[in-house]
Order: C-alpha cells, then sequence, then structure tokens
C-alpha cells in the first residue's frame, strides 16, 4: 500500500471535504482563498475552491483569473489553464513578465499554448505602451482614480492635493474627458493638469512599464547590472582628459564598486567630465557615495547643504542620507571636474550638478537642466502608473532648483556636444594654467 504522509493525507481529506460542499452547494466563496491555498502549495484545494466559482459563475477580475490559470497549470488541468489565461487576458492581465516567467505555466503549457498567450498580451499592451491605446470609460475612471487616490494619500501639499483631487472628479464627471479617446492624449492632458496647478514637472501619468514591457535579459537591459549600474562609458579624450557617461543613479553595494572602479580609472587624467546629459535621475545616494571620491576628505559640506520635508512631517530636516565611501580611494578632491547637463538631466541627477556647483566643486557646461527636483513615490495598478511627489527639498538657506533647474556656467552653442564638450573644458583649463 502506498504511504501517504500527514501533510499529504490533510490536503486530501481538506480536498474531499471541499467537494463534498460543491456537491451540497455549501461551497463557501471566500475572496483570497485561492491565493492563500496557492501560497502554500495546496494547489487541489485552490482547484476545487476555482472550479466552484467558475460553476456558480462568481465575479472574478483578471488577476484573479491569472490565478485560477496558475493553479490548473499546477495541478495538471491543461485545457482549463489555457481558458483561464486567455480570460485573464482578455480581462485586461497584461503583465507579460509574470505570465512567461511562471514555471507553473511554461512547465504545462510549453510551445504553442503559451506562445500565443504571450504574443496575444504583447499585441494588446503594445498600443498602451505608445500611446495609441482607446480608452474606455471605465479605464479613464481608473486613471483618475488612481492619481486621486495618489493626491489625497501621497502628495507632500495634503490641502492642494484635496483641492486637486476634487477638481479632477468634478472634470471626469463633467465631461471634460469625454471626447479624448487616445491614451497618450488623456494622459498628457491629467499631466498637465497636475503640472499646471503645482509647477513641479516630477508629476507624471503614464503605462505601467513594470507590467507591460517585455523583460528580455541582455538584449532589453533590464536590471541594474545589465546597465552596469548606469555607468554608460568611460574613456579618456584627448588631452589627457577622463570622460564618464553617468545615465542613471543607482545605489547599492554593487552599484558602489562599479562607481569607485569607474573613478578609478580616471585617477591619472588631468581633469575629469561627468556626462550626466542622459541622467533622468533615480537614488540619491548614488550622488552622496561620488561625493566622497571628490571633495577633499576633511571637505564634508555636500552632507549638510540640502534639507527636506516629507508629507506629514513638522520640521525640515537633512537631506542627504549617510553613505559610506569604499576603501581604497581613489581620492580626487583636488582634480577640476566639469558636469555635462542637459534639459534631459532630472531629478537625483540635478541634485549631483547643484551641489557641486552650490559647493564650487565643480564647473557645470551645456545647458538648463530639467527642474524637476521634489522625490517622488510611484504608485501603480493595472495597466497605469504615477510619479507623485512626497518631499520638498532646498538648501539650508531656502534655495530650491525645482522648476528652474540648474544653469550651466558654460552654455553650449553648438550641436556637436561631443566637440565643443573637449573645446570648452581645454580652453578653460588652459585659462586656468592646468
Amino acid at each position: 500500500m502506498k504511504k501517504i504522509t500527514c501533510l499529504a493525507f490533510a490536503a486530501l481529506l481538506s480536498a474531499t471535504a471541499l467537494q463534498a460542499q460543491r456537491r451540497k452547494g455549501t461551497m463557501p466563496i471566500i475572496p483570497g482563498h485561492i491565493e492563500s491555498f496557492y501560497d502554500q502549495g495546496r494547489y487541489k484545494e485552490a482547484a476545487a475552491v476555482a472550479d466552484e466559482h467558475r460553476a456558480q459563475k462568481v465575479a472574478t477580475t483578471a488577476s484573479e483569473m491569472f490565478t485560477y490559470a496558475r493553479v490548473y497549470a499546477r495541478t495538471g488541468q491543461k485545457a482549463k489553464a489555457i481558458a483561464s489565461l486567455n480570460e485573464a487576458i482578455d480581462k485586461g492581465f497584461l503583465n507579460i513578465n509574470d505570465i512567461k516567467n511562471d514555471e507553473a505555466l511554461k512547465s504545462a503549457l510549453s510551445g504553442a499554448p503559451l506562445d500565443s498567450a504571450v504574443s496575444k498580451v504583447r499585441n494588446t499592451a503594445r498600443p498602451y505602451l505608445n500611446g495609441s491605446a482607446k480608452l474606455s470609460q471605465a479605464e479613464k475612471e481608473e486613471v483618475i482614480a488612481l492619481v486621486r487616490k495618489g493626491l489625497r494619500n501621497t502628495y507632500f501639499d495634503t490641502t492642494l492635493g484635496k483641492s486637486m483631487s476634487l477638481d479632477l472628479k468634478r472634470m471626469l464627471d463633467g465631461g471634460f474627458y469625454s471626447q479624448i479617446d487616445s491614451s497618450g492624449a488623456f494622459l498628457r492632458e491629467v499631466v498637465n493638469f497636475l503640472r499646471a496647478k503645482t509647477n513641479d514637472k516630477h508629476f507624471w501619468v503614464g503605462p505601467n512599464y513594470g507590467a507591460l514591457s517585455e523583460r528580455v535579459p541582455n538584449v532589453s537591459a533590464t536590471t541594474p547590472g545589465e546597465r552596469n549600474f548606469g555607468y554608460k562609458e568611460i574613456a579618456i579624450r584627448p588631452g589627457n582628459i577622463g570622460y564618464l557617461r553617468w545615465d542613471e543613479c543607482i545605489a547599492g553595494e554593487e552599484a558602489y564598486k562599479t562607481a569607485q572602479n569607474a573613478l578609478g580609472f580616471l585617477r591619472n587624467t588631468r581633469a575629469i567630465i561627468i556626462d550626466i546629459s542622459h541622467n533622468g535621475g533615480g537614488n540619491g545616494n548614488a550622488s552622496t557615495f561620488l561625493y566622497h571620491y571628490l571633495f577633499p576628505p576633511q571637505d564634508k559640506r555636500f552632507e549638510t547643504l540640502l534639507i527636506k520635508k516629507c508629507r506629514g512631517e513638522a520640521d525640515w530636516h537633512r537631506s542627504e542620507p549617510t553613505v559610506t565611501p569604499l576603501p581604497g580611494g581613489p581620492f580626487l578632491g583636488d582634480k577640476p571636474v566639469y558636469i555635462l547637463t542637459s534639459g534631459n538631466t532630472f531629478s537625483a541627477a540635478e541634485y549631483f550638478a547643484f551641489v557641486m556647483k552650490e559647493l564650487k566643486r565643480a564647473t557645470i557646461i551645456g545647458e538648463n537642466t530639467g527642474g524637476g527636483g521634489n522625490p517622488v513615490n510611484m504608485l501603480a495598478e493595472k495597466n497605469f502608473s504615477m510619479y507623485i511627489p512626497v518631499c520638498q527639498i532646498t538648501t539650508t538657506e531656502g534655495k530650491s532648483l525645482e522648476g528652474k533647474g540648474v544653469a550651466p556656467d558654460i552654455v553650449f552653442k553648438t550641436k556637436d556636444w561631443q566637440k565643443e564638450m573637449l573645446e570648452v573644458v581645454t580652453a578653460d583649463l588652459r585659462s586656468k594654467g592646468k
């Protein structure tokens, strides 16, 4: 006789009891049962609940239907898994990476069935990503609900947030958006409203890229490591001028090691250009780490220059976090530094230029930065997401870059920035006798 463990026997009894309840018509319909059973590895019980829900035509969300597909895949019910997965997609489940990376689905539906579902999601998600999707009234309501939630619960200015939330509801109910069908135009209209009311360029509403964008390892560069932690290029230009292109502010131990190695490569150069003209921001800790190497060891002014106040806080406090440098240098506090900026330089990257300029540690070259200084949180629901400011940052003297950006010391006049960059830096070094 085949031995049955206590755990397996208990699961069998539980599943049998559920089936008995089903026959009697007494199955309890409790939201979350399936997800709970699935997370505990109780797949047969989860499948029994899913069967009962389907038999009683219980209303389900796209996400719940996706869980059904996973449950049926785990229990070897391929036809039900395929049907549930397609129904989830039809209901709006477009998280392509969850589908592609689910081990149960890959095992049960490998080949044409899974490929067909992934293709269906890819084709459905594409219009949302490029802004051409035709939004239903329900989807417009979902977007406005997401934005209103952020304004009420997250935005640092609670009074203005409540007022804007009410304005958006009145606009929606009054038909202001009724003639705007494309997702791109609708989302732009919402963003324009938020920025006009606040003069805060950090407000953004758009597709939920985290869910809708397909991640292909080493092709779409989806992980920080694949993006080399934001450090795109390092070189020594003519005249022994170091060049570092830094496209993204990423923090963490591996990012810090990468940054240290990049700076170490440039330790013997005549000057260093840090190109953040493509850097849209990220984690400000990355900048704090670099300061330790770019300022003389005894100069810690960068730690106390900025102060901030976030939602729910009564007092301003130090903005820059404590970040410990890695041992071994390089110590570049005496080396001329130039920072290349553009209108695409934003958020945390702007603060890097701002701090270096305010403390007279670098010469800013290029063009004015974007002017988005307030830190944000991201909120996402279904196919849409938003960035919403949660704090304000200024210097201890009240100076802010919000809405203004950082002005360059030397403005570029041509379109060939790489050529002009070397000419400008070389001339400036020569004028300083370096």
